[in-house]
């Protein structure tokens, strides 16, 4: 199978973003790429949404045609938002967005404040024409990349294994609620009903998860996989973005509650098998720092089934990633600070995420995320929602 590459563009574009994408598909297929196009690949009655969702979590490179109509259009905001999100997870996915018509940068980061696409590259077809634009394009990418599954791919894996004891009738039914109007009658529909319940509408997804109850499905295990994937990509993604920016620094999330805050951090991760949240108490003093640390590290070694709290080397073998929450409201700054420091002691190399509620000030060296009041409760409504209908079930 030859690595894909996602065209994104509107329907509405003009006669030169209708040549330039046709030729650029000719162009990446002749590097040896599979150009992945909704018009050249969807046929009448085919399962649009269910198809791209797939084709953007899986591909290694992706364009975005920015024309007016583009900047205008709720569906490529979306498209883009998922590939903006991978692509502040991952280097390996190749990003470009090309600049046409009256298009600027700054017209961009109007449209799309939240998504960061001010740190790729831009590619302007400004005074340019088609034959050149598209081989610059087309140069961004070379021969091999590598055709590999990452985080999202990984994710979905994961909650369609979770769907396998299922009956297939009703995986369809739950697919066609989260996916109204379209075909669910799918070879994989497991895949589909996956992709659906990590990028579909919070409106279908009570009812969907309720269609799955008496099915041999572990509802509660479900939830907790899926609820992470209704957090903003907006959001979640300078999280992770800023865990890897710098090894040396841990990012302080501001929320209110502990499990809005995890549930942020795991959409961050993309719920990675290798994140280990553990609770450490609250912090208040200078004095109670020790203590936290102490019940950190007690907190660790009981998720681990281990007598004694694992070293950095452990750690780092099995490459687990460690968040720490800790109740900090009103706390000092300089508090804080302190309690960093002790944890990144313990375990040296290991991103820690100290989420907090409400730290008087700004961390020195520190990444901060704040989680909007009014986003964090409706994030905690569905959060909650989506478990109440998984409580009285296991399978």
């Amino acid at each position: 199978m030859r690595p894909s590459v996602f065209i994104s563009h509107s329907s509405r574009d003009d006669a030169y973003a209708t040549e330039l994408r046709t030729r650029l598909v000719a162009a990446l297929d002749e590097r040896g790429l599979d150009a992945w196009l909704d018009e050249r690949r969807l046929g009448a009655g085919d399962r649009w949404r269910a198809e791209i969702y797939r084709h953007l979590v899986n591909c290694v490179g992706a364009v975005l045609l920015l024309t007016p109509e583009a900047l205008e259009s709720p569906w490529v905001r979306k498209e883009a938002t998922i590939l903006c999100f991978r692509g502040s997870l991952s280097s390996r996915l190749r990003l470009v967005p090309v600049l046409l018509g009256t298009v600027r940068e700054h017209e961009v980061q109007q449209a799309f404040p939240a998504l960061y696409l001010e740190e790729y590259q831009f590619e302007s077809a400004h005074g340019r024409d088609v034959e050149e634009v598209v081989a610059a394009v087309a140069d961004r990418f070379g021969r091999d990349d590598p055709a590999v599954p990452e985080e999202m791919a990984r994710w979905t894996v994961r909650v369609k294994g979770m769907l396998r004891a299922a009956d297939d009738d009703v995986v369809r039914l739950a697919a066609s609620l989260l996916l109204p109007g379209e075909d669910t009658d799918l070879d994989d529909g497991r895949e589909t009903l996956a992709h659906a319940l990590l990028h579909g509408s919070t409106e279908g997804a009570y009812a969907a998860l309720a269609t799955l109850r008496g099915q041999g499905v572990d509802l509660r295990q479900l939830v907790e996989d899926v609820v992470p994937g209704y957090v903003r990509a907006e959001v979640a993604g300078p999280v992770w973005a800023a865990m890897h920016a710098d090894p040396r620094q841990a990012v302080v999330v501001n929320a209110s509650m502990p499990e809005t805050a995890t549930v942020l951090v795991r959409r961050a991760s993309y719920c990675s098998p290798h994140l280990i949240t553990i609770y450490a108490g609250a912090v208040g003093t200078e004095q109670t720092v020790e203590s936290v640390v102490a019940d950190a590290r007690r907190a660790l070694a009981q998720r681990l089934g281990m007598p004694q709290p694992p070293g950095q080397a452990f750690l780092a073998a099995q490459r687990l990633l460690v968040a720490v929450v800790v109740s900090a409201d009103g706390v000092a700054r300089r508090t804080v600070e302190r309690l960093i420091q002790r944890l990144r002691a313990e375990w040296q190399s290991n991103v820690l995420l100290v989420l907090s509620d409400h730290v008087d000030g700004q961390v020195d060296t520190q990444v901060m995320v704040r989680l909007a009041e009014r986003y964090e409760a409706d994030l905690l409504d569905h959060v909650q929602g989506m478990r109440s209908v998984a409580l009285p079930w296991s399978g």
